[in-house]
């Protein structure tokens, strides 16, 4: 940049707290909670466990069994990193995944998580100093300060204390994250059907196009009557009132295939053309069309 200015993206994270406490007591419920988590990460270290072993074993410690599936699974998502010998190769991650007999194994292979436990402490306390339940802050894209206020966001919403947005950068996207993948599968699964009001109010004003088109289409109408049929439709009238002003005749009521009947009608209109023009055939490529003119016929001839 010219005079040696450096424009960096900057990312707005904004945080919403319940309004159901105070700060202050959403405060201590996450101190209380992530101090239980570390005691079940502490009991868990240099012990080899499959998945649901790891679940049982933080469910041991937070008894809500809900919060300590989400809690697991967030874990094993979020902390899995590379060994070299006995150190983490990533200074951030503290959990180990290796495969034993097929099945994949999860190791608590550090106390890292403290130090995560106390950042997020302090971020929270330096975003909410006083009473007031929203908070938010510019970051660099590219800072290490972003990944902390992050996952305060991420732990806000597992342990349902407030809700959080990232917004911003200098790449444009638009990012879904889920945060109780359990619950979106059981709505998917269950045997009740999808059902959107919007889907079928749309769907039943397609059905009723569908009817106006069929009964003025598939019925013998003179011109006029069709003239007036289209204007009594653009005045508002309903369905069931043009249907029982304009009804159809017996015939009418009969099936119609109407690829038959503008084939039939082709075929007729060619020979009277014959007729007309002392036997000599017509263009070969013939489009029939709807229109209706006054006092012509409702179906005329266009030829290419």
């Amino acid at each position: 940049m010219a005079d040696g200015v450096k424009v960096v993206p900057q990312i707005k994270i904004s945080y919403q707290l319940t309004q159901a406490q105070s700060p202050s007591q959403s405060l201590e419920l996450m101190k209380s909670t992530l101090e239980t988590l570390a005691e079940a990460l502490d009991s868990m270290k240099g012990v080899s466990l499959i998945e649901e072993d790891f679940v049982k074993a933080i469910n041991g410690f937070i008894t809500d069994n809900e919060l300590a599936l989400k809690l697991s699974k967030f874990i094993i998502g979020n902390y899995i990193g590379t060994t070299s010998g006995h150190y983490m190769n990533e200074k951030d991650k503290f959990l180990q995944a290796n495969f034993i007999q097929g099945i994949r194994h999860y190791t608590v292979h550090n106390d890292y998580y403290r130090t995560e436990f106390t950042n997020l402490i302090s971020k929270f306390e330096i975003l909410f100093l006083g009473d007031d339940h929203h908070s938010f802050r510019y970051l660099s894209s590219t800072g290490n300060q972003i990944y902390f206020f992050n996952m305060l966001g991420y732990y806000l919403e597992l342990l349902e204390l407030g809700s959080y947005e990232s917004v911003g950068s200098d790449k444009s996207q638009l990012f879904i994250r889920l945060n109780d993948p359990e619950r979106i599968a059981i709505d998917a699964q269950q045997e009740t059907s999808y059902a959107n009001g919007l889907l079928e109010k749309t769907l039943n004003r397609h059905h009723i196009s569908n009817d106006i088109f069929d009964h003025f289409f598939t019925s013998t109408f003179d011109s006029d009557t069709r003239w007036n049929y289209i204007e009594d439709f653009f005045l508002g009238a309903s369905n069931e009132e043009l249907f029982k002003k304009y009804p159809k005749t017996e015939l009418d009521n009969k099936a119609t295939d109407l690829n038959q009947f503008f084939i039939d009608k082709s075929i007729e209109l060619a020979e009277q053309a014959k007729k007309d023009n002392g036997a000599v055939s017509p263009n070969p490529i013939t489009w029939l069309v709807f229109s209706c003119p006054k006092k012509k016929s409702s179906l005329m001839e266009t030829q290419i």
